[in-house]
């Protein structure tokens, strides 16, 4: 299941996350996209709204320097890493709309 974290003090107690609906298929390309914007946090799935989370107000310029900066795996032992592969990571310096993040997920 796709899943977004962001946390201040590096343990599960203080971090604000969001957890998408349903577990990805395997063995298929998926677009994932989070989007840090002024009304909260989205996830979206191949370019549909997944989870959103109105109260999530820390944004990575909060987090000062960082030491785990991690894809597709956790800073927690007992979280699995993502047996996956990832592709075309990208950031942006403003948050995307809905339909930016559209175009991006149908690869045009």
């Amino acid at each position: 299941m796709p899943r977004f974290g962001i946390s201040i003090a590096g343990n599960g107690s203080h971090e604000f996350g969001i957890d998408g609906q349903a577990a990805l298929p395997v063995d298929e390309w998926h677009h994932l996209a989070v989007v840090l914007g002024p009304s909260g946090v989205v996830l979206y799935v191949d370019g549909q709204p997944a989870g959103t989370n109105a109260s999530i107000t820390l944004r990575p310029a909060d987090l000062g320097s960082t030491p785990n900066n991690y894809i597709g795996r956790s800073q927690f032992s007992a979280d699995a890493y993502l047996d996956g592969a990832i592709d075309e990571f990208r950031v942006y310096d403003r948050a995307l709309s809905p339909r930016e993040i559209q175009t991006l997920a149908s690869g045009a």
